[in-house]
Parts: C-alpha cells; sequence; structure tokens
C-alpha cells in the first residue's frame, strides 16, 4: 500500500484501527447476542473505512475516511463494553432483589 505522504503515518497522525471482531464474537457467544452483532457490524464498517482511508491518495478524502472509522470503532468499543457489563449487573440486581425479598419476608 503506497501512501502519498508516508510522513503522516510514521509521525502517528493515522493510528491502525483495532480489530475487536474476535471480542465481538465472544460477547456473542457467552454474553449478549444483540450488542455483539451491533458491534461486530460497527467493527467491519470501522475496518473498511479504515482500509478505504488509508488506500486513498487524496489527503483530504483519507482524513474524512480516518475520522469516521475511529467514530465507528469508538460505537464498536461502546457495544462491547455495554454487552459486557450488563448481565454482570442484571444479575448482581437480581442477588440484590433475592436477599431484599428474603429480608422482608417475601417469597418469590
Amino acid at each position: 500500500m503506497e501512501l502519498e505522504n508516508k510522513d503522516d503515518l510514521n509521525q502517528g497522525k493515522y493510528v491502525e484501527i483495532p480489530d475487536r471482531t474476535g471480542t465481538s464474537i465472544l460477547l456473542i457467544i457467552f454474553l449478549g447476542v444483540l450488542p455483539g452483532i451491533i458491534a461486530l457490524i460497527y467493527n467491519n464498517k470501522a475496518s473498511d473505512l479504515y482500509c478505504q482511508a488509508m488506500a486513498s491518495k487524496d489527503n483530504y478524502a483519507r482524513e474524512s475516511l480516518y475520522q469516521k472509522a475511529k467514530q465507528k470503532d469508538k460505537v464498536s468499543k461502546t457495544w462491547i463494553i455495554i454487552g459486557f457489563t450488563l448481565p454482570f449487573a442484571l444479575f448482581i440486581i437480581g442477588i440484590i432483589v433475592v436477599f431484599v425479598s428474603e429480608a422482608m419476608g417475601i417469597n418469590i
């Protein structure tokens, strides 16, 4: 992949977008199907935009595509965090509800 201005890459202006496919698939399998699928879709969009940005010879187009890729990656990361934390939060809330109801003498 030949870039018009290699100095931008060497100076860290365009940092590679992390691949979150494996994490998204683990999320789909073990915890939450919906957040995992959404994270996988946004991860694929981010990867595609990043590849398009690095292949672009126009600096303006490269910058625009790179910023879009970063936004999609941020959304993907957010859905991964939601997918991993929500089941555990609901589990803790369920345990609290059971203990409180037992303490109050209410049978569930």
